[in-house]
């Protein structure tokens, strides 16, 4: 049997007497074994403690149906988000597509290109490369 065996079986208290007085022998004459026994027993204890906590019956219960009821709710809140999206979203294309129109009709002055147009960007003077240039 190793000893890390034998530890764990000693800290679950199913260790024979013969092979206890064994493990105190080899505790005795090795302290890295020793040290690691204290560790372990630590954890034990720790382990013990965090195990008395427990909570109201029907607790993991309770939890499911507030999550079950929270996803309900989460499932209209996005509906309700999504048409609100769409029609944001319609509104605002109708918008681009409004002032592409004006631009294009002859809202500020036309440039060459149809892209310039349609995002009203006036042509560039030569005054204004200059200032881009100078930066």
């Amino acid at each position: 049997m190793k000893d890390s065996e034998a530890l764990l079986r000693e800290l679950e208290d199913t260790l024979s007497t013969d092979r206890r007085r064994e493990l105190e022998n080899a505790l005795g004459q090795r302290p890295a074994l020793a040290a690691k026994r204290l560790r372990w027993r630590r954890i034990a204890q720790d382990l013990s403690r965090a195990r008395n906590v427990t909570f109201a019956p029907m607790f993991a219960d309770r939890v499911l149906v507030r999550i079950r009821e929270a996803r309900i709710g989460e499932d209209s809140m996005y509906g309700h988000l999504r048409w609100m999206f769409l029609r944001v979203a319609t509104g605002g294309v109708a918008l681009a597509l409004a002032l592409g129109a004006y631009n294009a009709a002859g809202g500020p002055e036309l440039s060459g290109s149809v892209i310039e147009t349609l995002f009203g960007m006036p042509a560039p003077s030569l005054e204004s490369a200059i200032m881009l240039t100078e930066l």
